[in-house]
């Protein structure tokens, strides 16, 4: 078996934190992020600098303490991104939703119309100095041709990586291998799949993505996050070190 080309970004410290009942100090915070870059993780997830002052007062730390590259997610709007800037992170994630049902009742916009907002703030990003990871929210709902539409804009628009959503953990590994195999064909910058647990799929889903062609691989530890969770840092780096990677 060819190895697989793929790295971790792990997502603690945004999506972990998004667990009912989880807040992380910022003390808390370097400590994770220490010891994730211990064991060799590529991209640490810093958070959402834009949530608020101590959220911001979190995350630029640890972007001065010489740790493994930070990234923050930022919800699509420019002063997030400016925040996350003035954090000095190395990339920012800029996501927006994709799918029709999300579009409607986030934005009620068109997709089109969401899809311009995005495309003029990843120019914004990238003219400030920072390298952006354009992020389709609910892209397992989205319709392939439109999702193809939106990565290869992005891509036109500097963005350098390019993030599959399963937001709502729909999909089961069979869906997951045959639109990253599209999506990988069609790109042409390096694909990321983030995956959430809601049947229970999120480690399998995100292996599945790896031996189809995804390289920036989410995760959490122990697989904390929203509702269901994410795909565990730990079960995905087993499941690498035995069968794929």
């Amino acid at each position: 078996m060819k190895p697989w080309n793929i790295e971790i970004c792990d997502v603690t410290l945004r999506d972990g934190e998004q667990t009912p009942g989880v807040s992380f100090s910022c003390e808390e915070k370097v400590g994770i992020a220490r010891r994730l870059d211990t064991i060799g993780i590529e991209v640490i997830e810093a958070g959402f600098p834009a949530v608020s002052q101590n959220e911001k007062q979190c995350v630029r730390p640890l972007r001065t303490s010489g740790l493994t590259p930070a990234s923050a997610g930022c919800p699509g709007r420019e002063p997030d991104v400016a925040t996350a800037i003035d954090c000095g992170v190395d990339m920012v994630s800029i996501f927006i939703p994709t799918s029709e049902l999300h579009v409607r009742l986030k934005f009620k916009k068109t997709r089109e119309q969401v899809l311009e907002d995005a495309l003029g703030i990843i120019d914004f990003a990238t003219d400030h100095g920072v390298q952006v990871r354009f992020a389709a929210e609910d892209a397992s709902r989205t319709d392939l041709p439109f999702l193809k539409e939106v990565y290869r804009r992005a891509s036109d628009h500097r963005a350098v990586l390019l993030s599959f959503a399963d937001t709502v953990g729909c999909l089961i590994p069979t869906e997951m291998h045959r639109i990253i195999t599209e999506l990988v064909a069609s790109a042409d910058k390096p694909l990321c799949a983030h995956c959430h647990n809601d049947m229970g799929c999120a480690v399998a889903n995100t292996i599945t993505a790896a031996e189809a062609g995804a390289f920036q691989l989410h995760t959490t530890v122990n697989g904390i996050g929203e509702r269901a969770g994410n795909a565990s840092l730990e079960e995905v780096l087993v499941a690498l070190r035995m069968k794929g990677a």
